[in-house]
């Protein structure tokens, strides 16, 4: 059965002290949680009609800045992890 979105938030929530704790078993099921997030979080939810429309946004990027920083984490602090590579194409020439 798939985890719904109040599940998962508090997942998130529960285990974002995973540094503090020095817990890998907690960074894992944060990253889970981020990964998850971001799956099932629209940017925007809007309600109603025009005169009385309600707006929502949600923060994806710290979601996923949060994801880099716990990759991040476990790589350092993980004897089970690989180390996480953000290659750099920067310098790359387009006519490959």
């Amino acid at each position: 059965m798939a985890d719904d979105l109040d599940t998962i938030r508090d997942a998130y929530l529960d285990n974002a002290d995973y540094d503090v704790d020095g817990s890998v078993a907690e960074a894992k099921a944060f990253r889970t949680a981020c990964r998850r997030l971001i799956v099932m979080l629209p940017t925007t939810a809007s309600r109603g009609g025009s005169a009385g429309s309600q707006q929502v946004g949600f923060r994806l990027e710290e979601v996923r800045r949060s994801l880099q920083e716990v990759d991040a984490w476990l790589s350092q602090n993980d004897g089970d992890s690989y180390p996480v590579t953000h290659p750099d194409f920067s310098n790359s020439r387009g006519d490959l």
